[in-house]
């Protein structure tokens, strides 16, 4: 019968670090069955093989890569894949974070982005680590097998420092994928594409129509469509709507900002049509969601709020535009 690895791993005593928010284990071989676990929403996964290989498979069977030392995998909750059968002795430390959780961490905005420009179909893909970088990142994750997990305001305070540290050291990673990706040769499908990611992660706060990123990147809306469609399966909006809800998501988890000021924040029209959009993507109102998270947060964590961002004018978009982020 098909599981999830993150219900296997909750079954795991061993593995809780912070509560019932993270978890780490040391995977091999002899953890795997006839019905391998599938990785699917729900969870933040960083994977790091330490020996032999697996292959990952979408959740239909179809290969996306072969997983080995010296590489990571990262899939946010909105991706799905599994693990196949692994070969040769291995074994790969996996930490699992929830998205409540992971939210509230302050390095977690960092990853996200770097995430979003290295994964632009929304699939899982592994990217190389070396020299130094895959040292450390090792021991940081080795040091969540060791951790006594809850138990005290201190304890689960040098846990969550510890998520906070690891999650530091996957974004700087991420961004060196990143670079080295920019430096090989691209399509003029992929290079538009990536140029619309980097304008997105610059303007998607105050910048929420296609007109804007398709006049700024001087190609027609249609073509602009065409090709985001194309690589990603996904629509212009599905990537500024990621953007808009993560950051909302981090903003009522981390901040004391009321609603109103939050979809001021991100360049919503009115509170109105920031809680429309927000219902359509987490089921649930801005300030039910907000009280949900309260009780991620660590014991005395202190919310402020984020610097502010210069202000830009809301753009003026007609109301058939704003329908596919807002209704």
């Amino acid at each position: 019968m098909e599981t999830s690895l993150y219900n296997w791993i909750k079954r795991q005593a061993h593995a809780s670090v912070y509560a019932d928010r993270a978890y780490c284990l040391r995977l091999t071989a002899t953890d795997f069955s006839p019905g391998q676990p599938v990785l699917s929403g729900a969870m933040f996964f960083f994977l790091l093989p330490l020996n032999g290989s697996v292959r990952l498979l979408s959740v239909t069977d179809e290969p996306f890569a072969s997983l080995r030392p010296g590489q990571m995998v990262v899939l946010s909750p909105s991706m799905e894949a599994r693990l196949g059968t692994p070969e040769g002795n291995f074994s790969a430390l996996c930490l699992l974070l929830e998205p409540l959780f992971f939210d509230s961490l302050s390095a977690s905005q960092q990853v996200y982005s770097q995430l979003v420009m290295l994964s632009p179909g929304g699939s899982p893909v592994p990217f190389a680590i070396g020299g130094a970088a895959l040292s450390c990142l090792r021991r940081t994750l080795s040091l969540f097998l060791h951790h006594p997990g809850s138990g005290s305001p201190r304890l689960e305070g040098m846990a969550r420092h510890l998520c906070d540290f690891c999650l530091l050291q996957i974004a700087d990673v991420l961004a060196s994928a990143g670079q080295r990706r920019q430096a090989s040769p691209t399509s003029h499908s992929q290079e538009l594409f990536r140029d619309f990611k980097k304008l997105l992660l610059e303007h998607y706060r105050t910048r929420h129509g296609l007109d804007f990123y398709a006049d700024a990147l001087s190609v027609s809306t249609v073509y602009l469509s065409r090709i985001v469609k194309k690589l990603t399966g996904h629509t212009v909006y599905y990537h500024i709507g990621e953007l808009l809800c993560a950051d909302a998501r981090k903003l009522l988890t981390t901040t004391d900002l009321d609603v109103k000021n939050i979809a001021d924040t991100l360049g919503f029209a009115d509170q109105s049509s920031f809680g429309k959009f927000f219902r359509r993507h987490m089921g649930v109102p801005p300030s039910l969601f907000r009280q949900a998270s309260a009780s991620v947060s660590a014991p005395g964590l202190q919310k402020t709020a984020p610097a502010a961002r210069p202000a830009e004018a809301h753009p003026d978009t007609p109301a058939s535009t704003r329908h596919e982020l807002y209704k």
